[in-house]
């Protein structure tokens, strides 16, 4: 049997529900969440910049 009330557009689960509530709560602050954020942030930031020089095209200049 199909549940109706599935298909409206408007249908929020009680599992969404709950996690919508969970993450719109605010968190208490956590040393180890805060050393991960950097940590993860110093990691993005070296992902995602472009360095100038790199030594691999030094290696190969004279070769």
């Amino acid at each position: 049997m199909i549940d109706k009330k599935v298909y409206k557009t408007d249908y929020e689960s009680e599992f969404t529900a709950f996690f919508n509530t969970l993450s719109s709560k605010k968190e208490p602050v956590s040393v180890a969440m805060d050393a991960e954020k950097a940590k993860y942030s110093k990691i993005n930031k070296m992902r995602d910049t472009e360095s100038k020089v790199s030594t691999r095209n030094k290696l190969w200049k004279n070769f």
